[in-house]
């Protein structure tokens, strides 16, 4: 039987994760592979979930060590993925907008197997479609418009392989895209100085905003922390800006792989502080193999991993040939409303609230995270702000 390769095309996607080491792992090896100098977005939940449909397939030894790797819990098969379950965001969380494309396409030789299909529905919300590689306009069309449909015409297109290679391919196309919004506008946009090296800055947009937030600092980290609530849900954006802008950022995304972001702020106090954040819009792809490699899953690419549970007859002798991550991110002065009834009970908890007010001006590079209490859906770092004329200002606004 002759193997053939498995390529694994992903975006954004946002899914339910737990134990978060694994998300600060994944950005350190990413951030570690391409330029100091290049804005970031990834989505740990997405590579997560996608690995873990991989891992539905997998027996053995490549079935343990992606166990291990994405540190699912549960005795069985099926619970492990059930842990990754997480409800659809809902329309009435006006907050944000956070699309989801989720599909597995199968070229029209191999045959699924009914039990993988149940056994990822559910947990991962993704399913399974046929597709016919032999004209690759209209399979490369079909992907593409799958993902214009469902992240807002936001990601419309994705590497398709080369024509010569696409028979006999399995494709798990995963695409979200985020876009903070709000009911309130927090002020006019304004220019503001960004400092990118120790010499040099650019002027972009950006906002102004007096609250009373989570801020801390982080000592071993030489950062100091925010965490933004986004309005009618539990997601928050924690920012961690390094004390001084001439810091290595390559160090501190290295000693950050320690830390689960999903609960780094609990140190932090409810502060008066006077938040300055530069607009910023990211667009981001990146191929990943040699990143799992790094964290140890290289038997997914080297032909000895079996997906035998995946599909009948040749499916057994499946390769993974590649990952291609793509994320999405647009965040502007729309974006942040603090959720005032929760704030408002915490304000009374916390005698820190009366301190003087704290300035917190991200005018130089920073990381940051979308999040809430269990798992982290995106993460990146802002290095260099995109210059964003008036015209593309109110796009995003809209």
């Amino acid at each position: 039987m002759t193997a053939c390769k498995n390529i694994l095309i992903l975006s954004l996607c946002a899914f339910a994760v737990q134990g978060n080491l694994f998300a600060s792992r994944l950005y350190r090896e990413i951030a570690g592979t391409v330029d100091s100098d290049r804005n970031i977005v990834i989505s740990p939940a997405a590579l997560r979930n996608a690995l873990a449909a991989i891992f539905g397939a997998t027996q053995g030894h490549t079935a343990a060590i992606l166990k291990d790797a994405l540190q699912l819990e549960g005795s069985t098969l099926a619970e492990a993925l059930a842990a990754l379950h997480i409800p659809k965001v809902s329309k009435a969380q006006s907050a944000l907008m956070m699309r989801f494309a989720n599909r597995l396409f199968l070229p029209g030789e191999l045959d699924v197997l009914g039990s993988y299909e149940e056994l990822i529905f559910r947990p991962l919300n993704m399913d399974v479609r046929i597709i016919d590689y032999s004209d690759s306009a209209i399979a490369e069309t079909t992907i593409n418009t799958f993902l214009e449909q469902n992240t807002e015409n936001k990601i419309c297109k994705i590497m398709m392989p080369k024509s010569g290679e696409k028979a006999n391919k399995l494709m798990l196309v995963s695409a979200a895209y985020f876009k903070a919004q709000s009911t309130h506008l927090y002020g006019k946009s304004f220019q503001m100085p960004f400092f990118y090296d120790t010499t040099k800055q650019i002027q972009v947009m950006g906002f102004k905003q007096k609250e009373i937030f989570r801020f801390g600092y982080l000592q071993n980290l030489r950062v100091s922390g925010v965490e933004l609530p986004f309005k009618d849900t539990n997601l928050t954006m924690l920012i961690l800006l390094p004390n001084d802008y001439t810091a290595n950022l390559t160090q501190i995304e290295n000693e950050l792989v320690n830390y689960d972001l999903r609960n780094i702020s609990h140190k932090f106090n409810m502060q008066t502080v006077f938040v300055t954040l530069p607009i910023f819009k990211v667009d981001f792809d990146i191929q990943l193999q040699g990143v799992f490699e790094n964290m140890g899953l290289g038997s997914l690419f080297d032909g000895s991993a079996s997906f035998a549970g995946m599909t009948t007859g040749k499916g057994r002798s499946l390769q993974l040939s590649d990952v291609l991550h793509k994320g999405y991110i647009e965040f502007n002065e729309n974006g942040v409303e603090v959720a005032a009834g929760d704030l408002a009970t915490q304000k009374h908890r916390s005698f820190q609230s009366f301190n003087p007010a704290i300035y917190f001006t991200a005018n130089h590079p920073f990381i940051f995270a979308i999040k809430d209490a269990t798992r982290v859906y995106f993460m990146g770092r802002i290095v260099r702000p995109t210059v964003i004329d008036s015209v593309e200002l109110q796009s995003m606004k809209s």
